[in-house]
């Protein structure tokens, strides 16, 4: 009997603790139910990015809080599409996690494209995600401004002249084929797209006589070297006098290190203009004769990229349309012209190849 009692002493001394860490690893489990999930949280913050980039503004409101909604921000930052983003870190803590992008917000109707770094606060309440807090900040912008491009860098304040429309080149071959044997005059009337790179060393440029547009790549001066400057262009609330802005603008060096051309496109419209999230090509979508093209260039070469978006989407059955860029690649709709269906496909520019989202 002795023995038995020994035993099961024993037993109790092993198998107790057991029990009782299975019990311990249980609750555990139960409690990371409700744990903060990065994941889930990035996916609501690259769903806002999208839907900002789309203009559906209502399913942008549905993924905020209320407090959020009521800021100064949250207005400033619906003014302007989101053209491209990319995430650029992320921070977690408890209950909540940081994620910086950096976006690249376009204006065509005023021609001005900015680059900011965009941070958003999202939070987890019950079981729902809600971007809490949004902060943007400017880096740098590039406008028009009477028949030029200038470049205002935000952090150290500076204002340059990038380009002049003047300086536009007259004659410029086109790519519309293998063998470019002839250039084409050109009569630049006016700036009709721009675009920053996420870098901001780079400008994409499309300049139009009205039919037919150009397609140029600047690269900036990382240093500007300039006999006179002026930083108050731009700003619309202070009185400039005239003269003097006539004469500093004729002194004023253009804070441009190179210009390449790209190509030279007849009887187009150009709609979208955008850097991929390597800046490693320039993205173009044109409408010509009807139908609308996509079209990508290898930086810094302006070498022509087959996308065989024809091969894939025939023109006779699909229309094309550019979503936004983000850090998967080139977001494209694809919709088909007999029964109006809509599909979004990713196009990796790296590797020039096409999946469905």
């Amino acid at each position: 009997m002795k023995g038995n009692g020994v035993m099961r002493r024993l037993i109790y001394i092993f198998i107790l603790p057991i029990i009782f860490i299975m019990i311990g690893c249980g609750d555990n489990k139960k409690e990371k139910i409700d744990f903060f999930n990065i994941y889930k949280a990035s996916e609501i913050g690259n769903t806002f990015m999208d839907n900002m980039a789309y203009g559906t503004i209502d399913n942008v409101e549905n993924l905020c809080s209320d407090k959020v909604k009521n800021t100064k921000e949250y207005s400033e930052i619906m003014e302007n599409k989101i053209g491209a983003y990319k995430v650029k870190k992320t921070i977690e803590g408890a209950n909540y996690a940081y994620i910086d992008y950096i976006a690249i917000r376009k204006d065509n109707e005023n021609l001005r494209a900015d680059l900011d770094n965009l941070s958003i606060k999202i939070i987890k309440e019950g079981d729902k995600y809600l971007i809490d807090e949004i902060k943007a900040k400017s880096n740098k912008e590039i406008y028009e401004y009477n028949n030029t491009l200038r470049l205002r860098n935000e952090e150290n304040g500076e204002n340059n002249v990038l380009l002049r429309l003047k300086d536009l080149p007259k004659e410029m071959y086109s790519k519309g084929s293998d063998v470019m044997v002839n250039k084409k005059s050109i009569n630049n009337k006016e700036f009709s797209r721009v675009s920053l790179s996420f870098n901001g060393d780079k400008v994409g440029i499309v300049s139009t006589d009205g039919e037919n547009i150009a397609l140029l790549l600047a690269e900036v001066k990382e240093e500007k070297d300039t006999l006179g400057e002026d930083n108050s262009y731009g700003n619309k609330d202070e009185d400039i006098n005239n003269m003097e802005k006539s004469l500093e603008e004729v002194l004023e060096t253009p804070n441009l290190k190179k210009l390449i051309e790209y190509d030279f496109i007849n009887n187009a419209e150009v709609e979208e203009l955008l850097f991929s999230n390597d800046d490693g090509e320039l993205i173009l979508q044109i409408k010509q004769n009807g139908e609308r093209i996509i079209k990508a260039y290898k930086n810094n070469t302006g070498k022509l990229i087959d996308l065989n978006l024809e091969k894939e989407f025939p023109k006779e059955k699909y229309t094309l349309k550019i979503e936004c860029v983000n850090d998967k690649g080139l977001l494209i709709q694809v919709k088909n012209k007999e029964n109006l269906d809509v599909s979004e496909y990713i196009i990796d520019l790296k590797e020039n190849k096409i999946k469905k989202k």
